[in-house]
């Protein structure tokens, strides 16, 4: 399910993802380097929906997922229920070399709403949960009876 079709029913105000910032490099190593600023908009909607949210985390939380649970935790839209996410943001830029290798990195620097570092570091869950390997035998979802768990509460 797509966050940014559900997220505008979850706001009463408009809602930003955090600021990306896209170097502009214009001198030799990597001197003076100056960002260009840009972030996502998002506008309620109705109805607004007002029962508990929950969102399930795990380390496979990446790129659009980061900026999803970057509004969720600035704005507290949602609890929160599994893992550390992965802390990787932002775009990806690469160049073909001439023997067929492609080089890739990474072509932003994102942070969290309030300046602290995202890379590495992820957005941690409300409830923390790690799965066990006893309940991936026993075919039982650690992060979903967490969830509901939360949800009865």
């Amino acid at each position: 399910m797509n966050f940014f079709r559900i997220v505008p029913y979850l706001i009463k105000e408009p809602v930003t993802s955090a600021w990306w910032n896209v170097p502009q490099t214009v001198y030799p190593d990597r001197k003076e380097v100056k960002f260009h600023l840009s972030n996502w908009s998002i506008e309620p909607k109705q109805p607004f929906f007002k029962s508990k949210s929950i969102i399930i985390n795990d380390p496979s939380v990446v790129s659009a997922g980061e900026t999803m649970m970057g509004i969720i935790d600035h704005y507290n839209l949602a609890t929160t229920v599994g893992e550390l996410t992965a802390g990787c943001n932002g775009n990806v830029n690469h160049i073909n070399l001439p023997c067929g290798y492609m080089v890739r990195w990474t072509g932003m620097k994102v942070l969290k709403h309030d300046g602290s570092q995202l890379y590495l570091k992820g957005f941690e869950p409300d409830y923390p949960v790690n799965k066990t390997i006893n309940a991936i035998r026993e075919g039982r979802d650690e992060y979903l009876e967490k969830a509901l768990e939360v949800a009865r509460q």
